[in-house]
C-alpha cells in the first residue's frame, strides 16, 4: 500500500491555499517544466505552445505567459 498523498490531501491542501499561494505554486512549476523542456532540446515556445494545447483540450484558455516574466 502506498504511503504517498492521496487525492483527499491534495483536495484539502488545495482548499487551504489561497488564490495567491495557488498561483504562485503554478507558476513555480511551470517554470520547472519550462526549464526542463529546454533541457531536452525545446525552445521554450514549443514548450509554451504545447502547455495551451493541452490547455484548449481540455478547455482552459491559454495561459498568461508574460506572469513568468
Amino acid at each position: 500500500m502506498s504511503s504517498g498523498p492521496r487525492i483527499g490531501d491534495l483536495d484539502v491542501k488545495l482548499e487551504r491555499m489561497t488564490d495567491e499561494e495557488l498561483e504562485a505554486r503554478i507558476h513555480q512549476r511551470l517554470r520547472i517544466m519550462e526549464e526542463q523542456a529546454v533541457a531536452e532540446g525545446h525552445t521554450v515556445e514549443e514548450f509554451r505552445a504545447a502547455m495551451d494545447a493541452e490547455n484548449a483540450v481540455i478547455g482552459l484558455p491559454p495561459h498568461d505567459w508574460s506572469s513568468l516574466e
